[in-house]
């Protein structure tokens, strides 16, 4: 009886070694962080923050950045909205109550008077 038990043993025993090597499975891609930036801008969201938001996104403006500098994301529906810093070096965040698809990091350029972005990201 003990030889037949010892394949499913064996089984049981690699199988667990192999989960504590490979460790726990990975978030979706859609849970993880996403980073863009245009010249001295920066800006992320997060569709997972861990602090009970639905979504989370934050822009910061590196030293000498002519503000303001903003964020520009859309909503799954079509919908934008605009998160601005208003200092250079400085930092902005923000959560939402639904899911991010896509930013962009832009900057409004003192001459000419235009906004300037990088792609969506």
């Amino acid at each position: 009886m003990r030889i037949r038990r010892f394949p499913a043993m064996a089984a049981a025993a690699a199988t667990a070694a192999l989960a504590g090597l490979l460790g726990p499975a990975a978030q979706p891609a859609a849970a993880a962080q996403v980073t863009t930036s245009y010249e001295m801008v920066t800006a992320a969201f997060d569709n997972n923050p861990g602090n009970g938001a639905e979504s989370w996104v934050w822009v910061h403006a590196g030293p000498n950045t002519p503000v303001p500098a903003l964020v520009e994301y859309a909503f799954y529906d079509g919908t934008t909205q605009r998160l601005y810093v208003l200092e250079a070096n400085a930092s902005a965040t923000r959560d939402e109550t639904r899911d991010i698809w896509r930013i962009r990091a832009c900057l409004h350029w003192p001459y000419p008077r235009t906004l300037g972005c990088g792609p969506w990201t």
